[in-house]
């Protein structure tokens, strides 16, 4: 839209720079990010400036009153706070294509303007309606230009609806630590499938089983539950060690020089009982050879478990 003002055109748009021809070349080209400006002969102020990082800002509105953006402008010698650009869009629900009013306010001290609309796109939409159409949400481009959807809009980022918002939280099957979860699974079920199927046929044509005795592995399934009580039983007697209440029985290996000063794994008074010779008398050990001890060597450390 263009409008004289103070003998000078102002150019405006919403949320996109101003028209081709405007700031692409002539006296605006070093501002192609002005969604405002003036042009008075050849000297060229831009007025208000897109906010590519933060589109939204300077947003304010109410459903069903108007909507009111702010674009703020660089500062210079007469606008030592800098210009500001407002755009209002008052709603209209009859109005479906924006509509300009012949308004445009300067402020006192010619460093804000104000442009007013009025439009169906002015009203807004509650969060969660869908009533909202895509060309009637675009935005209004000077000079009657065709409307322009917020997409299209430099560095715009559509606000996500409340149905999207709670899918990113759930658990879909887009988690990747769901999708490989769920494919262990699958391939269990089908792995232990093929197992039972495949190993019974097997058993039943090669070995003539039938019933249960068929089942693939059969002993070990029946003595599965023991073997898990039991690991159970040593799990729970090994945490108890840990714990410092101890653990009766268990196994104790020794070695001959223990055996002999007394100490097997450092526990003191321990001896072994010289085992009875030949025609039943007792045989005091005399030497380090004459030590009996059974079983097998475990290590080169030479220790042996007693049996």
């Amino acid at each position: 839209m263009a409008e004289q003002q103070l003998s000078a055109i102002f150019y405006v748009n919403i949320c996109e720079p101003v028209v081709a021809g405007v700031t692409e070349k002539g006296p605006c080209a070093d501002h192609p990010d002005a969604v405002a400006v003036s042009v008075n002969y050849q000297t060229c102020q831009p007025w208000g400036l897109l906010q590519n990082e933060q589109p939204w800002k300077g947003i304010n509105g109410n459903v069903g009153a108007g909507i009111e953006t702010t674009y703020a402008g660089p500062s210079d010698g007469l606008c030592a706070q800098g210009r500001v650009t407002r755009i209002q869009i008052k709603c209209e629900e009859t109005i479906t294509a924006p509509t300009f009013l012949d308004t445009v306010t300067v402020g006192p001290d010619h460093c804000e303007v104000t442009f007013l609309f009025r439009s169906k796109t002015g009203c807004g939409t509650p969060v969660g309606d869908a009533g909202a159409s895509g060309s009637d949400a675009g935005n209004t481009g000077a000079g009657g230009s065709s409307p322009t959807a917020p997409s299209s809009s430099p560095g715009h980022k559509p606000a996500s609806s409340p149905t999207q918002q709670g899918n990113a939280h759930s658990g879909s099957s887009n988690d990747p630590d769901t999708g490989s979860m769920s494919v262990f699974l699958t391939l269990l079920l089908v792995g232990t499938f093929l197992y039972c199927v495949i190993g019974i046929f097997l058993n039943m044509r090669n070995e003539g089983r039938e019933g249960l005795e068929a089942v693939p592995h059969i002993d070990f399934w029946r003595a599965l539950p023991a073997l898990v009580v039991h690991a159970a039983a040593i799990t729970f007697s090994w945490v108890k060690g840990l714990l410092g209440f101890g653990a009766e029985g268990g196994y104790h290996s020794f070695s001959p020089t223990s055996a002999r000063s007394g100490n097997v794994n450092g526990a003191a008074d321990y001896s072994m009982p010289p085992p009875p010779s030949s025609g039943g008398a007792a045989v005091s050990p005399t030497s380090e050879s004459q030590v009996p001890i059974t079983g097998q060597p475990r290590g080169p450390s030479g220790e042996y478990t007693v049996i």
